[in-house]
């Protein structure tokens, strides 16, 4: 198994990007799982950086803000919708793929619970992205978008606060 799916199944996201492998990226993992084997297959071969990478990027984003207060909606008001809508929709520049794997889960049958055996499977596509890359795309979105309603004043103190810094526990 890659270090990088021990670290993502049994860690976090910021041990993966301390690894030397990783130096100067940040890291973010597609995921999908399900019971048939062949639809996974498709959606991994379908799987594009340049148009998948948005969605990524603005869960992330969005994670971030509501890591920062207890209800982001009313905390950072109109600019929370605006920051994560604005994310997706935004065509993100030099994320690649750097890997995938996959996991076969087999459940042994439970006749208590009445359950036969089951098998799922989880695939994983690891994508990088250069740091500053990805930071001065994240600035310029900062700089677009134009919340409205307008925030208020304490409303744009918590965004700043955010911003200010944003990249620990990113």
């Amino acid at each position: 198994m890659p270090e990088w799916v021990n670290l993502w199944l049994n860690s976090s996201i910021q041990d993966m990007e301390a690894l030397d492998s990783f130096s100067g990226q940040y890291v973010f993992i597609s995921r999908n799982e399900g019971l048939r084997l062949n639809p996974l297959h498709l959606w991994m071969e379908g799987f594009s950086p340049e148009l998948d990478f948005p969605r990524l990027a603005a869960a992330r984003i969005e994670r971030r803000f509501a890591s920062a207060v207890t209800h982001p909606d009313n905390e950072f008001g109109s600019f929370y919708e605006a920051i994560i809508r604005e994310a997706s929709d935004t065509p993100w520049y030099g994320a690649v793929s750097a890997g995938d794997f996959w996991i076969r889960r087999l459940y042994p049958p439970d006749e208590e619970e009445n359950v036969q055996e089951m098998e799922t499977w989880e695939f994983l596509i690891l994508l990088t992205i250069e740091k500053d890359l990805f930071v001065s795309q994240l600035d310029e979105i900062f700089e677009r978008i134009n919340p409205f309603p307008a925030p208020t004043r304490n409303q744009i103190e918590a965004i700043n606060r955010v911003k200010g810094d944003f990249f620990s526990g990113f």
